[in-house]
């Protein structure tokens, strides 16, 4: 037992279940360092989706192994036995889910992996596989239910709102490479839009259109240097908006890792973006961000800080994606986003463009 009451002892080992998307293991970091400083010395494993959360905990200290959850598996029954006998053998004494997933499979996961201790949310019959259910209230921040999650573990250090997203040197050089490559100077204010995010939930995106119409604006004020970046699934969408905004936008079809998207927004005075993982990387890496939300909830997921702002607006309808990860089917016209005009973009941007002050950067944990 730890000094200051804890239930885990040296010589056992800890299983988080993050089976969530980028932005979801990104905003359990706060409380994987909580949980690592509470017990040093104790290993703590990772289950994680074959997806870019394994990057995003590639250098994180607080992580010994990181086990792959391949859920595009072709065999996928056979691949998931292998999966549960790898848990198995590893004889972990507490399982933590994460504060978003109420997915029975996990649940069932945690079950399998033979851990004394099941921590997981209490919703529904989901919860059934955990014998310790945590409730949370509605609208707590996830940095926060997570936090709830890794306290019923013994873990009584202080939480830092602060995700954690490392960086190696190699990174940060192509960064600096792609900055001189682009003949940024350090005068210059840099703001990167992200027009993507959630593939497999389209409705998170503001429309097409008036990112076009915002960065055609942006480029007549000439001082903003504007950034266009996205993923690989994403291409096309990027592709779109770049023909209709060249020139005079920062754009390559050759698009960097999640890695060295990092180290650019490290670089960056303001970051643009849909409710995304990438949003929650330029959180990490310090950078002041603008989000627009619609249908998911801002209160679960928009950046903390003062020098962070989300605009949304206040619909009865929204947010209509609940922790359940399921989404209104009467929702086929995204006002919600639809109603965040351009103008109101762009004027937040220029307010920040010109009054400097206000986009404190909070310092990078490297």
């Amino acid at each position: 037992m730890n000094s200051n009451g804890g239930t885990i002892h040296q010589g056992q080992r800890i299983l988080l279940l993050l089976l969530g998307g980028i932005g979801d293991i990104l905003l359990f970091t706060p409380a994987l360092e909580a949980l690592a400083k509470e017990f040093p010395g104790v290993p703590i494993d990772a289950v994680i989706r074959n997806n870019g959360g394994k990057r995003v905990l590639k250098y994180n200290p607080h992580i010994d192994q990181m086990i792959i959850y391949h859920r595009d598996q072709s065999n996928r029954k056979m691949h998931q036995l292998k999966l549960i006998r790898e848990i198995k053998k590893r004889r972990y004494n507490i399982s933590i889910t994460h504060g978003v997933d109420s997915h029975y499979k996990t649940g069932l996961l945690a079950l399998l992996s033979g851990a004394k201790k099941r921590i997981g949310l209490s919703v529904g019959r989901h919860g059934i596989f955990y014998n310790q259910k945590v409730q949370i209230p509605s609208g707590l921040h996830l940095m926060h239910r997570n936090y709830v999650l890794v306290k019923q573990a013994g873990v009584q250090q202080p939480l830092d709102e602060f995700p954690r997203f490392y960086l190696d040197s190699e990174e940060r050089l192509f960064a600096r490479q792609y900055m001189e490559q682009h003949h940024i100077i350090p005068s210059d204010f840099i703001v990167g839009i992200h027009p993507g995010g959630g593939l497999w939930r389209q409705g998170r995106r503001w429309p097409k259109e008036n990112f076009i119409e915002l960065i055609n604006r942006l480029k007549q004020e000439r001082r903003p240097k504007i950034f266009l970046l996205g993923g690989p699934d994403e291409k096309s969408l990027l592709n779109e908006i770049f023909e209709e905004t060249q020139p005079g936008v920062v754009f390559s079809d050759d698009l960097p890792t999640l890695g060295e998207f990092g180290a650019l927004m490290e670089q960056f005075n303001l970051f643009l973006s849909n409710d995304s993982g990438l949003l929650h990387i330029a959180e990490a890496m310090g950078t002041p961000t603008i989000a627009l939300f619609g249908p998911t909830d801002y209160r679960l997921f928009a950046p903390i800080g003062e020098q962070h702002l989300a605009l949304r607006k206040d619909l009865p309808c929204s947010p209509c994606i609940d922790i359940n990860n399921s989404q209104s089917d009467a929702c086929q016209d995204l006002t919600c986003l639809k109603s965040i005009s351009v103008s109101e973009v762009f004027d937040a941007i220029m307010d920040r463009v010109n009054h400097p002050d206000i986009l404190r950067r909070d310092p990078v944990h490297r």
